[in-house]
Order: structure tokens, then C-alpha cells, then sequence
């Protein structure tokens, strides 16, 4: 891929991750679903192997977006911490050939706290009617995390063979 066509895909996957994130900003019942759709449009770059402007697509929309919505991060942090690398990792453990069982059990790990720290950062009570069992929050959402990790993973990998058709189809 020439560089200049490399720069451009980027830089139209930064503008649409940025405009997603936003979007997840100012309509907050949004957030956590614009940070994982705008990990998808990182997954365009990476279908044409091209590593580099994949972290450009993933800091540049997060940057941007993090400038365009006043510097408020609900929507933003997911995408940062997890939403935007993970497709990335995922691309460099298939290509690398690492093993996948460890990179898996790393990958969940680094899910979990990305939760885990979204919970302690914006102090987010899950059972409003039932103190009893807001005192179990926590474990609930790191085994709920945990196992939820692995349905997102095989998600993320699907999502990526489809995005790797689509892209070969239409020759960008």
C-alpha cells in the first residue's frame, strides 16, 4: 500500500472513529456502544495490514474526539484503554503467531481491569434498588467480565474476517 493512500485511510478512520466517540459522548446511553463501533472502524486499516496507520486511526480519532467533545472521556477512556488497541493486539498475535491460549488469558486480564477501573473512575452503582447486592458488584463484574471477554474476542475476530472481505471487495 503506497503511503499516501495509507495516510488518507487512516485519516478518514480517524475522522469516522472521532465522530463515533462524540456521538457516544453527547447521547451517553451510547458511550460504551460507539467505543466498540469505533474499534471496528480501526479494524479498516488492519485489513490491509497496515500496523501503522492502524495506531494512527486509533490515536488520532482518540485524540480527536477527546478535543471535540470538551475534553470529557466517558466515551473516550473505553476507546483508549481498550476498544481501539484490542483489534491491533489481535492483528499482531495472528501475524507474530504468538500463542493464542496466552494471549487470550492476557487479553482477558486487560479487559477486566479496563472494567474494573471504569467502575472506580466514574463510581458506577449496578444495582441502585438492592444495596444487598451492590456490595457483590464487583465480583459480579469481574466474573461477568471475564466471561464475557471470551464472546467479545471471537466477536472481534469474526467482525475482523467480515471487514477483511469487505475491504478486498471493494479494493481500497
Amino acid at each position: 500500500m503506497k503511503p499516501a493512500k495509507s495516510i488518507a485511510l487512516s485519516a478518514i478512520c480517524a475522522a469516522i472513529c472521532a465522530l463515533l466517540l462524540c456521538l457516544g459522548e453527547f447521547l451517553p446511553t451510547l458511550s460504551l456502544g460507539a467505543a466498540f463501533t469505533a474499534g471496528i472502524v480501526v479494524m479498516i486499516p488492519l485489513s490491509k495490514n497496515a500496523f501503522k496507520s492502524a495506531m494512527l486511526t486509533y490515536l488520532a480519532g482518540g485524540l480527536l474526539a477527546f478535543m471535540l467533545s470538551y475534553f470529557r472521556y466517558e466515551s473516550v477512556l473505553p476507546f483508549i484503554a481498550f476498544f481501539g488497541l484490542q483489534p491491533i493486539v489481535n492483528r499482531l498475535e495472528k501475524a507474530k503467531g504468538w500463542n493464542r491460549y496466552l494471549m487470550l488469558l492476557i487479553k482477558d486480564v486487560w479487559f477486566v481491569g479496563v472494567l474494573v477501573g471504569y467502575y472506580f473512575l466514574f463510581n458506577l452503582t449496578l444495582f441502585d434498588n438492592n444495596p444487598a447486592l451492590n456490595r457483590f458488584a464487583l465480583p459480579i463484574l469481574i466474573a461477568g467480565g471475564a466471561l464475557f471477554y471470551f464472546i467479545y474476542d471471537h466477536l472481534s475476530i469474526y467482525f475482523q474476517k467480515y471487514i477483511d472481505i469487505i475491504v478486498k471487495r471493494l479494493k481500497l
